[in-house]
């Protein structure tokens, strides 16, 4: 059904049902085994786990930059282990705002002989939010609670000292230490930094905008910038736009899949969206700066 709404748009169908074809395969074949990763800065060792290699792995490993920091500014001399647990939840869940996500959160905190261990299962890391807790918690008197949902978490880290945003106020650079998502292109570099629990977005050198969050960020090989925010706010940038494009969703579920790019020419790709057995497919015409649904399940 895919291809033939998307052949539907596109003449020379030979070239397109191919890529079509094995983006379809790719969404469909086959279970897969949830992704690992960890990485020691300082005094916090961090472990993370997710279904997918997406740009939330990249976020967990700036908090634990941070956490480090903070535990610096707190002289604290133990080991902290940041366990981060993204979609540990079996089901696909619809969600109508992004926001209704990140109500999914637990945070279990226990001490051990030599350090403490702290341990998230979420679908959004707010860096601020565990700088917070973090103060908040680890450093009180006492852990009279051990576990933490989101209503108590929100609490607790609504009024931050002003510790964590001069830890915030410190610059680090998007980590390259996983290759699956290494930005790739011949012709122009592109990347972000955090900084004051901002994302700051550069484009061959120039920060070009600015988000209050990272979901998704790559290049195409026509040099052409995608990136989120969220599930439901995709921007792109190039030389050849000359300015920032803003497409807004449609969808009406959460993934963290990464967006599945499918170059159609230099003015046109094929985005898709999937989560489980949910998909959706946008035609964008950057020449005209139009996206239209085409496929959806």
């Amino acid at each position: 059904m895919i291809i033939l709404k998307f052949l539907k748009y596109h003449n020379n169908s030979s070239k397109y049902l191919i890529w079509a074809f094995s983006l379809l395969i790719s969404f469909s074949l086959f279970g897969h085994e949830d992704i690992t990763f960890r990485k020691t800065y300082g005094h916090v060792k961090v472990f993370i786990k997710a279904p997918y290699f997406y740009e939330g792995i990249n976020t967990a490993l700036i908090a634990a930059q941070y956490t480090d920091i903070l535990l610096h500014e707190k002289h604290y001399k133990d080991t902290l282990e940041l366990y981060i647990n993204y979609g540990s939840y079996p089901e696909p869940i619809n969600f109508d705002q992004e926001k209704d996500a990140k109500k999914f959160k637990i945070i279990r905190i226990k001490k051990k002989n030599r350090g403490i261990q702290l341990e998230m299962d979420t679908y959004h890391l707010d860096i601020k939010e565990l700088l917070c807790l973090i103060d908040k918690i680890l450093f009180s008197s006492s852990f009279a609670k051990k576990t933490y949902k989101h209503a108590e978490i929100k609490e607790i880290s609504a009024d931050c000292s002003s510790i964590v945003d001069k830890t915030l106020a410190r610059k680090i650079n998007r980590p390259e230490d996983i290759h699956e998502l290494s930005i790739k292109s011949s012709t122009v570099r592109a990347s972000y930094f955090i900084q004051n629990n901002y994302i700051h977005i550069i484009y061959n050198g120039q920060v070009i905008d600015t988000l209050p969050a990272i979901f998704y960020i790559n290049l195409t090989s026509y040099g052409r910038l995608y990136y989120m925010s969220d599930i439901k706010n995709l921007k792109t940038y190039s030389f050849a736009d000359k300015n920032i494009c803003h497409y807004s969703l449609k969808h009406h579920f959460f993934f963290l899949r990464p967006p599945q790019i499918c170059i159609i020419n230099q003015n046109a790709d094929l985005l898709t969206l999937s989560f489980f057995d949910n998909t959706i497919s946008y035609l964008i015409n950057h020449k005209k700066r139009r996206i239209k649904c085409i496929y959806k399940e």
